[in-house]
């Protein structure tokens, strides 16, 4: 029995003939309509407040969000379409859903007010799918769907709303550079800490402190100390894989020249949230057997002995 999926042609994807597909018996699946996505993910997110004892302005926010995820969801598949120089340009209902798991990251503690919870489904959804965007100009089209959502439904003022990033105080955040100061993580909490709550990160300098003491309890603790210079753009990533190790199943692919430092900051950040780092070891032998054998060892380390663990192979 021969089965085979496929999607719908474009961005890639070609057609096949009607000489090919006669041979097989045609099952489709149709996509979730909106009140089918909007009931899961309202279900999830009112369970969420309800149960973490948020704050009632808070845990009537749960419309709202959902509302804001669809019309970005809808809109980036309408208006940023798949090519062949953005084949990876293709979103589904699985995006949908980490904007959702990224906002219940956060406890009451952190989520106190109707603005923060607003901030933090900008920070997700910039994540999820502003991270994705390869040029400055759709990056632009993010910020833009981002201001008029800010609007509708959430009904507030995106300039009020965002005032802390204007750097050149002219009342309006409208560049990219100051948009990237929008940053959610856990990198305040002391290292080796079991509870790490998922704040707003609004002190610079205290944020290039906690990283660059981060590094330094990395080197005292590793037997292959780092040497990194901790500039803004390495820190807002060491916060972007740290947030997605702190997922369950969390999953990244680092895309970038070689030397940008994909592997040091994995590392760091995995450090930072008390996972151990496997990586496989191409010797000068190596075969399909030595590398089931890494996967036993590995499994080994996951599921026997519990502990946190990130898998980390390069595309050599």
């Amino acid at each position: 029995m021969l089965v085979t999926a496929m999607g719908t042609p474009g961005g890639g994807k070609s057609f096949i003939t009607p000489r090919f597909q006669r041979h097989f018996n045609i099952v489709a699946f149709t996509n979730f309509d909106e009140n089918a996505m909007t009931t899961i993910f309202r279900s999830i997110l009112k369970w969420f407040f309800r149960t973490g004892g948020f704050a009632p302005e808070v845990s009537g926010m749960e419309q709202k969000i959902v509302s804001a995820t669809a019309k970005v969801y809808d809109k980036i598949q309408a208006e940023l379409k798949p090519t062949p120089a953005k084949t990876h340009y293709t979103f589904n209902l699985r995006d949908f859903s980490k904007v959702i798991c990224g906002i219940c990251l956060a406890t009451k503690k952190e989520l106190t007010s109707v603005d923060t919870s607003i901030r933090l489904w900008a920070h997700e959804s910039c994540r999820i799918f502003g991270d994705r965007l390869i040029n400055n100009e759709d990056r632009m089209w993010m910020l833009e769907t981002v201001r008029e959502i800010t609007r509708n439904p959430f009904g507030s003022s995106f300039d009020t709303l965002f005032a802390h990033l204007d750097t050149d105080k002219d009342g309006k955040v409208k560049s990219l550079d100051e948009f990237r100061g929008l940053l959610f993580g856990d990198i305040y909490a002391q290292f080796g800490m079991s509870e790490r709550p998922y704040e707003e990160i609004l002190d610079k300098e205290r944020l290039v402190r906690c990283a660059e003491d981060a590094l330094v309890q990395y080197n005292l603790l590793s037997d292959k100390p780092m040497n990194l210079v901790l500039f803004n753009f390495a820190i807002e990533h060491l916060l972007r894989i740290g947030r997605i190790i702190r997922q369950p199943a969390g999953h990244a692919l680092l895309v970038g020249v070689g030397g940008s430092g994909r592997q040091s900051l994995s590392r760091l950040a995995s450090k930072i949230s008390d996972f151990e780092v496997f990586q496989v070891e191409i010797k000068k032998i190596y075969r399909m057997i030595e590398w089931r054998e890494d996967l036993k060892e590995l499994m080994r380390q996951v599921g026997g002995k519990g502990a946190p663990t990130t898998f980390l192979f390069t595309d050599t």
